[in-house]
This record gives structure tokens, sequence and C-alpha cells, in this order.
């Protein structure tokens, strides 16, 4: 787990916590985005569940520090930085800003199989 994380309740029929954050299990550069369900903001939590695996995680350029935000219904609003060597960020100041993605989540119970 990552030092920024994001908690907060899920809406509708399954009540319970969501917690997101980086996956920092896997070398820096390589870190998904992942989530944590508990039913009490204390936990004990379950997971963790890929949300992301960014696109900018390359060899020398990495997301870090997700916020997840609720919007409405099943959609979420996913914001993370990202940044890379000094090098290349000097060279490209683009690369060391944050990133947003629209995020849909079942907050359905799974259906058994």
């Amino acid at each position: 787990m990552s030092n920024e994380i994001s908690v907060l309740p899920l809406p509708g029929p399954c009540d319970g916590w969501l917690l997101v954050t980086s996956d920092t299990r896997k070398p820096l550069g390589a870190w998904p985005i992942v989530a944590y369900r508990a039913d009490h903001p204390a936990g004990p939590w379950s997971g963790p569940q890929l949300i992301l695996d960014p696109p900018e995680n390359d060899a020398t350029r990495y997301a870090y520090n997700p916020t997840f935000l609720h919007l409405a219904g099943d959609s979420y609003l996913l914001a993370c930085n990202v940044n890379g060597l000094l090098a290349e960020v000097l060279a490209d100041s683009m690369i060391c800003r944050p990133r947003f993605r629209l995020v849909r989540l079942s907050t359905q119970p799974a259906a058994d199989s």
C-alpha cells in the first residue's frame, strides 16, 4: 500500500467501504492501482482488486498517489500523478502532471457461478 489512500463508502445496496491505493508490492514504475473492500471503515479489508494498470507506467515513468472520488451511481473519478526521470521531465514538462480517468465500478454483489 502506498502513502496515498482514498477510503469512501460504497453507494447502493452493497453497503461497505472501498480503499483505493497503489500496489507497492511491485517495483516502482509498475504499481497498479487497486481497491480493497470492507464492511466497516476500520476493516478487515479484502482484496486487492485491480482498478487500473496505468499505461504511463514504464521503465522510467510511473503513476503514483491515486485519489478516488465518487461522482454518482457507479461513476468514480480516478486521479493520479505521473512522474519520471529528471532529465525526461526537464525535456518534456507534460510528463509530470496529474491524469484523470472516469471509472465505473459495479456495486452489485457478484452472481454465484
